[in-house]
């Protein structure tokens, strides 16, 4: 025990005024080790970059037609308590690590401080609180706090959570300037012309980050930048299923389609994958890639679509192995630890 937190145990993170985007209030959660290491975990919830999308937050059972992002704390928005990176279990390697997790409702992928007015669909005037960045410090705050000089640290984070590594990866490191062993992992992503728009005249992200967004992939935009500017003291680690469901649908609906799970949306997305990773390897030789191929587990979908699941750091497969190839675990705690390679390369297609 340390300052009261008893390790093992989870406490949240929160402040009075800190709220999520339906002005409710808002925590993190944090969970003490016993290593000197910190594991900064960003949840996803989806996105919403217009007055359509704010005015279809997605319910507690999860994305549907007309749902884009969660907009309160719940079960969907607080992943703590799933199997995944962030359990204790005797299975999880990083289990004795200091965790915080960036618990997301705000609809901005972390990265906003803005107030942004929509009509409901009730046809009442409201407030969408994309107030991700602020949030977002709250807990860096509380990490440094407790874990001031930690040895190795990892950002992760998936889905939307997955672009806010790549975009605030550097907020991170510059709080620990003396870590030399930082590592930061994608688990899924998304292309849209838009970023940079949508980054600076809805969500009011800082500058240093929209910056960065130069091109329709910002996960690969900032990875690049991350490492020109930082070289081998950040390492930059890429997650994705081939053909993912959700981020599918996304991708229709951020290309300005009616959003639907189908077999072209899920061609569509591993097109775009493949060329992601192509282009990452290209940039940054030494990233590691991990892509898998297993069936959708996230929606009741026809198999025959060939979608695939949506993201795995906080699934219970994590810990799955293959023939051939290491589990998800297994393979970010070796790259975590200097031993990066690329697994499955061969299913991009």
């Amino acid at each position: 025990m340390k300052d009261g937190i008893i390790e093992g145990v989870w406490y949240p993170v929160e402040a009075p005024g800190y709220i999520c985007a339906t002005g409710k209030p808002y925590h993190g959660s944090m969970r003490m080790g016993y290593q000197n290491n910190l594991l900064l975990f960003l949840d996803g919830g989806g996105l919403s970059w217009c007055t359509h999308s704010a005015a279809r937050p997605i319910g507690e059972e999860g994305v549907s037609a007309e749902g884009y992002y969660v907009n309160e704390l719940g079960p969907v928005s607080v992943m703590h308590d799933r199997s995944g990176l962030t359990r204790a279990d005797p299975w999880n390697l990083f289990k004795d690590w200091n965790v915080f997790v960036v618990h997301y409702a705000t609809g901005d992928i972390h990265i906003g401080s803005s107030e942004f007015p929509y009509t409901s669909l009730q046809q009442e005037q409201k407030v969408l609180h994309h107030c991700g960045y602020r949030n977002f410090r709250l807990v860096l705050a509380a990490a440094k706090a407790h874990c001031p000089n930690p040895e190795r640290i990892l950002i992760a984070g998936v889905s939307a959570g997955a672009l806010a590594v790549a975009a605030l990866a550097e907020d991170i490191i510059q709080e620990f300037p003396q870590c030399s062993a930082i590592s930061c992992c994608v688990d899924g992503g998304l292309t849209y012309t838009n970023w940079n728009r949508i980054a600076m005249d809805v969500w009011n992200a800082p500058t240093s980050i929209t910056e960065k967004m130069t091109g329709p992939d910002m996960v690969l935009d900032c990875l690049i930048a991350l490492n020109r500017k930082y070289g081998k003291q950040v390492q930059c680690l890429y997650i994705s299923s081939t053909r993912d469901a959700v981020l599918a649908w996304f991708q229709k609906a951020l290309d300005g389609e009616v959003p639907e799970y189908t077999a072209d949306a899920g061609i569509r997305y591993q097109k775009n994958l493949t060329n992601t990773c192509l282009k990452l390897i290209e940039e940054v030789p030494e990233a590691g890639v991990y892509i898998y191929a297993n069936p959708c587990r996230d929606v009741d979908l026809d198999p025959a679509l060939g979608l695939t699941q949506h993201t795995i750091l906080a699934a219970e497969n994590i810990i799955e192995s293959g023939e051939n190839r290491p589990s998800v675990m297994q393979w970010l705690w070796d790259c975590v630890h200097g031993r990066t390679s690329k697994v499955g390369l061969e299913l991009l297609g």
